[in-house]
């Protein structure tokens, strides 16, 4: 069975459950369902968890309290960004809104599926739904 008949499946027999008890510990299914470019959840790295579905893979965020190892010391923004959160053991360089569309350019139409997120790196981020 391939991954969109097993989640249209899934979705069918526990929207009702899922859908009364959200919250941090029962989103699985739901982020799962909501974020078919990905696949299934990874377990997260040690000091890691798991963020969006962005560019079909899951973010590896680094939990508050590990970033400074995870990451290291926190670097100075790039002229026209700030610096966000440490994902995969590297820092965000997130363009700030006035400067976005210089860096970025102009956003992109998403790939069906996804939204357009927000500028890191020079990049545009496609975030799925």
């Amino acid at each position: 069975m391939n991954k969109l008949a097993f989640a249209v499946l899934l979705f069918c027999f526990s929207t009702t459950t899922y859908a009364q008890t959200v919250d941090d510990e029962n989103t699985l299914i739901l982020a799962q369902l909501g974020s078919m470019n990905c696949g299934f959840k990874p377990f997260p790295k040690l000091g890691y968890r798991i963020g969006r579905c962005i560019d079909g893979e899951w973010e590896q965020v680094s939990t508050e309290a590990s970033s400074g190892m995870n990451c290291g010391f926190k670097p100075f923004p790039k002229l026209g960004y700030k610096i966000g959160r440490c994902i995969g053991g590297e820092w965000e360089q997130i363009s700030t809104e006035a400067s976005s569309g210089m860096n970025c350019g102009f956003k992109p139409f998403p790939k069906l599926g996804y939204k357009i997120g927000r500028c890191i790196g020079g990049e545009w981020e496609q975030v799925s739904k």
